[in-house]
């Protein structure tokens, strides 16, 4: 079975009806996926912007790729804080 909602929460339910996985596990597939966009997104900045040259301006892409990066980094603590928060 899928994941469903329980009382306004997310869980996998597995054939028998018995919950396997809560928001915790939800959570943690999420941070992968982020972690994963975020790894793909460095390697690229650093096979494309690895001879930085100090004394010339940032590119107009490079800006951007650091603006996504800096968003997806966001993404995973406020996934890490939610984690958290649901583990007290």
């Amino acid at each position: 079975m899928p994941w469903i909602t329980m009382n306004g929460t997310h869980v996998f339910v597995n054939d028998k009806g018995e919950v396997q996985k809560g928001p915790s596990a939800l959570l943690e597939e999420k941070k992968q996926t982020l972690l994963k966009q975020v790894s793909s997104l460095v390697a690229e900045k650093k096979r494309l912007y690895s001879n930085m040259d100090i004394t010339k301006p940032m590119s107009t892409k490079e800006k951007e790729l650091n603006k996504k990066i800096a968003s997806i980094y966001s993404n995973i603590n406020k996934v890490v804080s939610e984690k958290r928060r649901i583990a007290r």
